[in-house]
C-alpha cells in the first residue's frame, strides 16, 4: 500500500468518490482514537441541494484543492498540457450558438440548453492583441475566460503552461477565492469569453445538476491526480 495523506480535523475523507461517484479505491484506517461524524450519500446530496451555502463551500474547497494539487505536480514535471489547437480566427462576433459551442466542454457538456444559454448571455467577448496582460500573479482573481481563439502564456517563478482554444483559464482560482498563481500574457491574438466567479455562482444556485455535475467533474479530476 502507498500512504496517500492523513486527515487531522477539520478535514474530511470520502467526499471525493461521493461527489464522483466513484468506487473507493483507499484504505482509511484511524491512526489513533478517533470520533468522527458519519454521513450517507444521499444526506451529502440532500444537504447540498437545500443549502446553497453548503453547495458554496464544498465547491470553493473542491477548486482549491484542485488548484493547488495541479500546481504541485505542474511544479515537479508530474503534469503535462496538450499543445495549443490552431482554429480560424472569428471575424465577427460571436452568436449565441458559437458561445455555447465553445462552453460546452468539461462539466457543463451535457448540461442542459437553459441554464447554458443564461450563463453564456452574461459572458463578455474579449478581443485583445499580442502582449495583453490579462493579470499579474498575485492579483485578486474576479473570474476567468474560454479561450475561443489564440494563444495565453501563464507563467510564474515555478512553472510555464500555454492554454488555447476550449482552454478554461483563471476559473478556479476565481471559484475558489485565491489570489492568480501565474501572470497570464496573450501570446497571439485572442478571443475570449469572461465571466465572473458570481455570475457562475448565481447560475448554480438556480440549477442545482449543473451545481452536482460541476463538483463531480472538480472530484473526479482530483481522484485522477491522488
Amino acid at each position: 500500500d502507498v500512504h496517500v495523506a492523513t486527515v487531522e480535523p477539520p478535514f474530511a475523507v470520502g467526499f471525493l468518490p461521493v461527489l464522483a461517484t466513484e468506487p473507493v479505491h483507499q484504505r482509511i484506517v484511524a491512526l489513533e482514537p478517533t470520533v468522527t461524524l458519519e454521513m450517507s450519500a444521499a444526506e451529502i446530496l440532500v444537504v447540498i441541494e437545500e443549502d446553497f451555502t453548503f453547495l458554496e463551500t464544498g465547491l470553493r474547497q473542491l477548486t482549491r484543492q484542485l488548484v493547488e494539487t495541479q500546481a504541485k505536480l505542474e511544479t515537479g514535471g508530474q503534469l503535462k498540457r496538450s499543445e495549443p489547437d490552431e482554429v480560424p480566427y472569428p471575424h465577427d462576433e460571436l452568436d449565441i450558438v458559437q458561445r455555447i459551442v465553445a462552453t460546452r466542454k468539461g462539466p457543463l457538456e451535457t448540461a442542459n440548453l437553459e441554464p447554458l444559454v443564461q450563463m453564456v448571455r452574461q459572458y463578455e467577448e474579449l478581443r485583445v492583441e499580442p502582449g495583453h496582460v490579462f493579470w499579474n500573479e498575485g492579483d485578486e482573481a474576479l473570474g476567468g475566460m474560454t479561450v475561443v481563439y489564440g494563444v495565453i502564456s501563464c507563467e510564474s517563478e515555478k512553472r510555464t503552461f500555454r492554454m488555447g482554444p476550449g482552454s478554461s483559464v483563471g476559473a478556479l482560482e476565481a471559484y475558489g477565492v485565491l489570489p492568480r498563481s501565474y501572470r497570464a500574457v496573450a501570446e497571439t491574438k485572442v478571443v475570449a469569453l469572461y465571466s465572473t466567479a458570481e455570475g457562475f455562482l448565481d447560475i448554480l444556485e438556480d440549477h442545482f445538476e449543473l451545481a452536482i455535475a460541476n463538483m463531480s467533474f472538480i472530484s473526479d479530476r482530483l481522484l485522477e491526480m491522488n
